[in-house]
């Protein structure tokens, strides 16, 4: 997937956001990844970032905005890059909408 942008979301050497909140969120959720192989049990969900086109740089991880909980098997086959766009889209989404539940993130 490209970033359509083509620009950076980063200045040259401006660090990702980091909020422990968010990633800690994860914990005890179900993987809203979900795919074939998904263990379907929230001990082993974890908040895995979005590495997509200009989101980070090499060795880097975006904002902890950019997160979704998945679990690691479902982690792994998403850092392994053999997963629909569609079905990221629909994971990231769910876990925005868990956060905002959380009170984690605000709209308005």
């Amino acid at each position: 997937m490209a970033n359509l942008t083509r620009q950076p979301l980063h200045q040259k050497g401006q660090r990702p956001e980091r909020v422990p909140a968010m990633r800690a969120a994860a914990r005890d959720m179900r993987c809203t990844l979900a795919l074939d192989g998904c263990r379907h049990d929230p001990a082993y969900t974890v908040g895995c970032h979005l590495r997509i086109n200009g989101t980070a740089g090499m060795a880097q991880k975006p904002d902890d905005l950019m997160i979704l909980d998945a679990c690691d098997r479902c982690h792994a086959v998403l850092d392994a890059g053999k997963v629909d766009p569609a079905d990221v889209l629909r994971a990231f989404m769910q876990t925005l909408a868990n956060r905002r539940t959380a009170g984690l993130i605000r709209i308005g």
